[in-house]
């Protein structure tokens, strides 16, 4: 990670920034394992460099630490989304292809290549994913988990996301905005304070990859209970 998140320069002018890298316990031993950092202006327009970092499986370590990749508050919090505790997805416009087969996969608990759904962008409106959550009575929510690696890789990831509750499914309230990274793996948002809910929507617009295809691929969603909280009749 790396020492700020953001710098300002002058055309021409170049600034040092310290780095952080976190190397897991299975990298591959003796196999150079590459990095890549990426600078993004405001306009989303970005630029990525890459470096190979050489693998010694007998060096001592370096500042041991041992890291979750799930925030605090949202461990061992329920997925209220999934379709296994009867919780079902709907989106406008509809995935291209098998509609429900898609919109499944999307609440189904797993991301794969070649899994997920596909949409066309609108140029009008974001694209609408709305999730009827477990049970019958509002749920605390913690947070929310998105994974972008679906149907034809991760470039296709939405650039901006807007995540919104609601206690009746037709008001939703805006609970957080942010961005799906190009990189295969669950990426969390803890609210500050769960809030009570039946209903989740994801408002999607713009692709990492611009105007390129005119697509938006997601692979799984999760909306994540306060831990310790069961719907009635679902067991964690």
């Amino acid at each position: 990670e790396p020492g700020r998140n953001e710098v300002t320069l002058q055309p021409g002018a170049s600034e040092s920034i310290p780095m952080t890298a976190m190397v897991p316990v299975d990298a591959p031993a003796h196999k150079p394992v590459p990095v890549a950092v990426r600078a993004q202006t405001e306009d989303k327009r970005f630029i990525s460099v890459y470096a190979d970092i050489a693998v010694d499986p007998d060096a001592e370590p370096v500042a041991p630490t041992r890291a979750w990749n799930i925030p605090d508050a949202l461990r061992g919090g329920l997925d209220v989304a999934h379709r296994r505790y009867g919780a079902t997805l709907s989106a406008v416009p509809e995935p291209r292809g098998d509609t429900q087969r898609q919109l499944d996969a999307l609440i189904d608990g797993r991301s794969a290549q070649g899994s997920g759904a596909s949409f066309d962008l609108r140029r009008d409106a974001p694209l609408e994913h709305t999730i009827d959550l477990a049970g019958s009575e509002p749920v605390p929510v913690a947070g929310f988990a998105l994974n972008p690696l679906a149907r034809i890789g991760v470039n296709f990831a939405p650039a901006d996301v807007e995540l919104q509750l609601s206690t009746d499914g037709s008001n939703f309230e805006t609970v957080e905005t942010g961005s799906v990274l190009s990189v295969g793996t669950d990426q969390y948002v803890t609210l500050d304070t769960p809030v009570r809910a039946t209903h989740a929507r994801m408002l999607l617009e713009g692709a990492w990859t611009g105007e390129i295809g005119r697509r938006l691929t997601l692979g799984e969603v999760k909306v994540i209970a306060e831990p310790g909280y069961a719907p009635a009749g679902v067991g964690a």
